[in-house]
């Protein structure tokens, strides 16, 4: 089962990347499955260390607050890899034939 090349619907991958198991069916759909587990783990990183609050607060609304901050960062970066996925799959390099006049002869 490989992935083909043709452009993914926005909207099915922003669900997707919502959801958490889903969000890493849509990275491997655009061949992002190493970068968005990357940035999975920097956000599991980065969040704690750079809002010490959350160690303070009870569990379930340091979790709340992580999904708060979590949850935009991967549909941003999902559309932008889409985004991205897209326009690679639908530009095709057509050469432009060459013309029958002379120019400047």
């Amino acid at each position: 089962m490989g992935i083909t090349k043709e452009p993914r619907l926005m909207r099915t991958q922003l669900v997707c990347s919502a959801i958490p198991l889903l969000s890493l069916w849509a990275a491997y759909r655009i061949q992002k499955l190493r970068v968005w587990l990357l940035l999975g783990i920097g956000l599991q990183v980065l969040i704690p260390t750079a809002i010490p609050m959350l160690d303070v607060l009870p569990m379930e609304i340091s979790g709340i607050v992580f999904l708060a901050i979590s949850t935009p960062i991967s549909v941003l970066a999902m559309y932008y890899f889409t985004r991205e996925w897209n326009t690679a799959t639908t530009t095709t390099t057509t050469a432009t034939p060459p013309s029958d006049t002379l120019q400047n002869v």
